[in-house]
């Protein structure tokens, strides 16, 4: 049995996260995420400061690949696109606004760590900010 979560037909609930269903393409993209997280620490023992940079990259490429293929099957993909557009556009500007104002979250400022940045922002972090559309929208929904 597969329940659903209202406003998103797509996204299969946990009890049925390795069932094929609705989660499509999306499980074997979030179990690849989780055993990269699970490797971060050997990682960065491993690789060091660069190796443990690319490896972040990594996880977060794989952690929008999980969003945006669970949001894409639940709304298609030029929904998606008018979803994804302006949380990547509103993120990157009220990251590259805190950095440079301090506002709204206090002072802040991103190391040279990861890149490539723009306006002193990791281009990264828009990407970042897609794990919360599930979550939002669930909410927004209830």
């Amino acid at each position: 049995m597969t329940a659903r979560v209202r406003g998103l037909p797509g996204l299969a609930r946990a009890g049925s996260l390795l069932g094929a269903g609705s989660w499509g393409l999306a499980a074997p993209a979030l179990l690849l995420w989780l055993g990269a997280m699970l490797a971060t620490p050997a990682i960065e023992a491993a690789g060091g400061r660069d190796g443990f940079a690319a490896w972040i990259v990594v996880t977060v490429v794989l952690q929008a690949a999980v969003v945006l293929l669970l949001v894409g099957r639940a709304v298609g993909p030029a929904r998606l696109v008018r979803l994804v557009a302006p949380v990547f556009a509103i993120s990157f500007v009220a990251e590259a606004v805190g950095a440079a104002t301090d506002l709204p979250f206090g002072p802040y400022a991103y190391t040279p760590f990861l890149q490539p940045q723009l306006l002193g922002v990791p281009l990264i972090l828009p990407l970042a900010w897609l794990m919360l559309m599930p979550s939002a929208w669930a909410v927004g929904r209830a």
